[in-house]
């Protein structure tokens, strides 16, 4: 039996076309004998003018019929029976196309009922399947997206009968994704039903729009139209209505546009009631864009001047701590304005330790892009922060130095450099500048310089704080420094640090982007660890008390704190950035919506992602890759993008995982029992998307090396035919972070 299936990839009207002449061939092919064909489609006024068009185009030849599944028990072969029973004309067995509609009305939800009527919907097809063979009828049974993703499952053996699907996709549907109910689910009292099949995580065919509508009465009637917890739960009901009307998802627009403008004023309403301010400029400022949206403009304009007024309240009573903040986008970050990394602070002064004359330890610090691993050198150097750890600041002599500003990176330009700063510290020692300014004459200085003023520098009892940051800088060679070069700076490095006599003055703490033991040169035998004078340290991104520390002290609401974290999740560089511009719009008086500044955080901050790539390895950015496609799948509206198998790639590779991991780049779930990985920055698997996107022949024949060190030739194959269709249909709408997407990967 050959089944017919289409699977369009975007909504034109050409593509619908030929799935309507599909359609129409399997109907004509099929008289006289029962065929089981499929109609798929959402928005029902469109599902009319396609039924209407097939039935005046067979109604010379062919008699149509239409019955509509009845609620409670829908079953299809009584419907279909009852059709026959009402009109003698079937009853004679002559040529007939039998159309179904009814389905796109049953609840997904059981409703205090032992099944609900898509679960009785189901059982009937898949137990009544013989009996359908009573009508020699091609029959055309109309469902929605949501009820399809369901019906193999839930009813195979009718599923194998089907002799076609026909799909026609368009904006509106019927149904909401799963990934949208998630910040309502905990405040709903009946969820049995969110935790069905573990497949339907990313379904963008959830739940049924009219279900939700009971949901929200059942929890309204259990909790009380007074609970504070709905002065939350209104306002995110409102928003799944309102971005359906942004989106233009709808099937009802002045239907479902009054709901959003009910829920909003709900959560307005409830608000000002208990005298809560939290998310109520946010709620006005939504339900004034409703209003616009009607022509009420008198109407909005008062909600948007209540909102300016909230938010001027709010603003004015930290004004001055956010302007000074969260004015350090890209920047290091101010001593008196680091939050945060207590633990990581005290890692650094015990290896300091002023308290034990005799030993100086040494800490070598890396992590991530953006981690924030200038600022921490940065917030050493205050003498405040040398105090509130209780050490003495007048004993050290602080000299931050970037190896990034010595170029090219040689041993001479290093040692001049330090002495430079270090002749501008000594201020207070006329003396000791003195005989700085001795060797600095010198037409090339060395280690052996910087022992002679250590030796001094303890003479008087100080010691040397030694920061240097970008450390990398220093351990890659190239044409005029050479392995050699390197390997005798690594060298007198450490013979300054742990075998001179002068050690004792010297604390050095040193930055890079991976241990120093992985980039610098390998061990050879008989030499030893030129690193193992070292304490190892990693700096990671922010933990969930840090940031919570960080966004509990700016007055911007819950439902702001949970965007931040999507965006940023404990990156300080973008927690800075995305703080940063949303307090800039908010002190204007503007409110923006969440997907417009993510949109614009992506936007504004391509370099840092950008520089995440380019510092990851091969290996790494082919892992980064397979995660982000792993990502998209279950966004995709359709089942032509095919690449399963990733997560058991991605399971042998856990050890570079975990460094990726530990850079703040993706982050590490279990979920029934198997490891989950995702991007730890919504921001940044987007960006790896669109690098995908915009990717062409020649990088993708590049790449094709890479994955075949990780995976065989026939799931490499697989791959790249699954992002070569990503290119062929760029238009594709994508559902990320909540949003569509397919206005930034087209551009």
């Amino acid at each position: 039996m050959e089944i017919r299936e289409t699977f369009p990839v975007t909504n034109s009207t050409a593509d619908n076309q030929d799935n309507y002449l599909d359609l129409l061939v399997s109907i004509e092919a099929n008289e006289g004998q029962l065929s089981l064909l499929i109609g798929v489609c959402d928005d029902i006024n469109y599902r009319k003018e396609i039924i209407a068009r097939y039935e005046a185009e067979i109604a010379p030849k062919i008699p149509t019929y239409q019955v509509t599944l009845p609620r409670g028990e829908p079953s299809l072969r009584a419907a279909l029976a009852q059709l026959v029973v009402e009109h003698e004309y079937l009853c004679q067995g002559e040529k007939a196309v039998l159309t179904v509609t009814g389905a796109e009305r049953l609840s997904f939800i059981r409703r205090n009922q032992e099944r609900s009527e898509q679960e009785i919907f189901f059982g009937y097809l898949q137990w009544t399947r013989e009996a359908l063979r009573q009508f020699p009828y091609p029959v055309v049974l109309w469902v929605t997206q949501q009820i399809l993703i369901n019906l193999s499952k839930k009813a195979p053996d009718f599923w194998s009968w089907r002799n076609g699907v026909f799909r026609f996709p368009s904006k509106k549907t019927a149904a909401i994704s799963r990934r949208e109910l998630e910040p309502i689910r905990r405040f709903l009292v009946s969820r049995e039903w969110f935790e069905s099949d573990e497949d339907d995580n990313d379904n963008p065919y959830f739940l049924p729009i009219e279900d939700l509508q009971h949901l929200i009465k059942q929890t309204e009637e259990q909790r009380g139209v007074k609970d504070p917890s709905l002065a939350t739960f209104y306002p995110r009901v409102g928003q799944i209505y309102r971005r359906r009307l942004q989106r233009g998802e709808f099937q009802d627009y002045q239907q479902e546009q009054a709901l959003a403008i009910e829920y909003f004023r709900k959560a307005v309403d409830l608000q000002q009631e208990l005298g809560l301010e939290e998310d109520l400029a946010s709620n006005l400022n939504n339900l004034a864009g409703l209003y616009e949206s009607l022509g009420s403009y008198n109407e909005a304009k008062l909600l948007y001047e209540q909102a300016i007024e909230i938010n001027k309240r709010s603003l004015s009573e930290s004004h001055r701590y956010l302007a000074n903040s969260l004015n350090f986008p890209n920047r290091l970050v101010p001593p008196k304005h680091f939050v945060g990394r207590k633990y990581d602070i005290q890692i650094a002064f015990d290896c300091i330790s002023s308290r034990n004359p005799d030993y100086r330890g040494h800490l070598a610090l890396w992590g991530g892009p953006g981690v924030g691993k200038s600022s921490f050198l940065n917030y050493l150097t205050d003498p405040q922060a040398w105090e509130s750890y209780g050490e003495d600041p007048s004993q050290a002599i602080i000299v931050y130095l970037d190896c990034l500003d010595i170029r090219p990176f040689m041993p001479s330009n290093f040692w001049r450099q330090l002495l430079n700063l270090l002749q501008n510290k000594l201020e207070h020692s006329t003396t000791l500048q003195y005989e700085v300014n001795l060797l600095l004459e010198k037409a090339e200085v060395n280690h052996n310089d910087l022992a002679e003023i250590l030796q001094k520098i303890g003479e008087q009892d100080q010691f040397l704080v030694l920061l240097l940051d970008n450390y990398d800088a220093a351990l890659y060679s190239h044409e005029h420094y050479t392995e050699t070069y390197l390997e005798h700076f690594l060298f007198h490095c450490r013979y300054l640090a742990y075998s001179s006599e002068q050690s004792r003055y010297l604390s050095i703490i040193v930055t890079s982007l991976r241990r120093l033991n992985e980039i610098g040169p390998k061990l050879t035998p008989g030499k030893s660890p030129w690193y193992n004078h070292y304490f190892f340290h990693l700096l990671k991104p922010f933990t969930d008390d840090e940031v919570a520390e960080l966004l509990d002290s700016i007055p911007i609401t819950p439902t702001w704190k949970e965007e931040i974290r999507a965006i940023a999740d404990g990156n300080p560089t973008l927690l800075q950035n995305a703080l940063y511009r949303l307090y800039s719009k908010l002190r204007l008086g503007q409110i923006p919506e969440p997907e417009a500044l993510a949109s614009e955080l992506l936007s504004n901050n391509q370099q840092f992602f950008q520089q995440i790539w380019e510092l990851s390895n091969e290996l790494e950015q082919t892992l980064l890759m397979l995660i982000a496609l792993s990502a998209l799948k279950s966004r995709l509206p359709n089942k032509n993008f095919d690449i399963g198998g990733i997560e058991n790639i991605l399971s042998n590779w856990e050890v570079k995982l975990i460094d990726l991991e530990a850079w703040g780049v993706i982050r590490e779930e279990v979920k029934n029992n198997k490891k989950i990985y995702s991007f730890a920055s919504s921001l940044m698997g987007w960006w790896v998307i669109q690098k995908v996107y915009n990717g062409n022949e020649e990088e993708i024949q590049q790449r094709e090396k890479a994955f075949l060190k990780i995976m065989s030739h026939r799931k490499v194959n697989k791959l790249t035919g699954a992002i070569r269709w990503l290119w062929q249909n760029r238009e594709v709408p994508i559902n990320f972070m909540g949003y569509s997407v397919r206005s930034v990967f087209s551009s």
